[in-house]
């Protein structure tokens, strides 16, 4: 996943009724032309019910958090393996 932009996402969260299911904020974000980097973002969220738009921006910074730590994790096992 791309790093997102936290203004993109809020203006593109912008008159979402909360609380919204994530199949909800898939379909808002097609209505609204969002840039396929949020479509991907809030593709990517877990199948849940989001209460703000604060909900829904912290769920995608964990999942930037965890992507970007095993993608850490993978750089250091190859650094690992090419030391052996």
């Amino acid at each position: 996943m791309v790093s997102m932009n936290p203004a993109l996402l809020e203006r593109h969260l912008k008159g979402v009724n909360y609380p919204a299911s994530k199949a909800e904020l898939v379909q808002h974000m097609e209505q609204s032309g969002a840039d396929a980097c949020v479509c991907e973002a809030i593709s990517s969220l877990p199948n849940q019910t989001y209460d703000s738009s604060a909900t829904v921006s912290k769920a995608i910074s964990a999942m930037q958090r965890d992507q970007d730590n095993n993608n850490q994790d993978q750089s250091q096992q190859g650094k690992q393996k090419a030391n052996r």
